[in-house]
């Protein structure tokens, strides 16, 4: 079953990464998406502007039916996945059986979305 949070993050930015990285590296930008082989950040609703509703859970529960907006295999030595704020809170988590987990995010909208489904598998 998947875990979810309804909330405005600082720097309306979420990051999903292992539960021991908590560094997020410069990385290069793909639309709401930015990405290493480490974390992926992505941009959510501006804070001032509502709430942003968060899924995590396997991907074969959150797949809405159609191709990813992201897609990348995360390193993932601790086996569990978290989805930070940019200031390091913690707001979800889930345990993965890999050291690798391959990370599908769908968006509702290309610029800003408010609702972030993250797929682990």
């Amino acid at each position: 079953m998947a875990n979810t949070i309804r909330l405005s993050p600082p720097y309306s930015i979420a990051v999903v990464t292992d539960l021991n990285e908590r560094a997020v590296p410069p990385a290069r930008r793909i639309g709401v998406f930015s990405a290493t082989e480490t974390s992926i950040a992505v941009s959510c609703l501006s804070e001032i502007d509502g709430e942003t509703t968060f899924m995590l859970g396997a991907a074969s529960e959150l797949d809405p039916g159609r191709p990813a907006d992201f897609s990348a295999m995360l390193k993932t030595p601790s086996r569990n996945v978290v989805l930070l704020t940019a200031e390091n809170q913690q707001l979800l988590r889930a345990s993965v059986n890999d050291v690798r987990t391959r990370i599908r995010i769908w968006i509702n909208r290309p610029k800003e979305p408010d609702e972030i489904l993250i797929g682990l598998g």
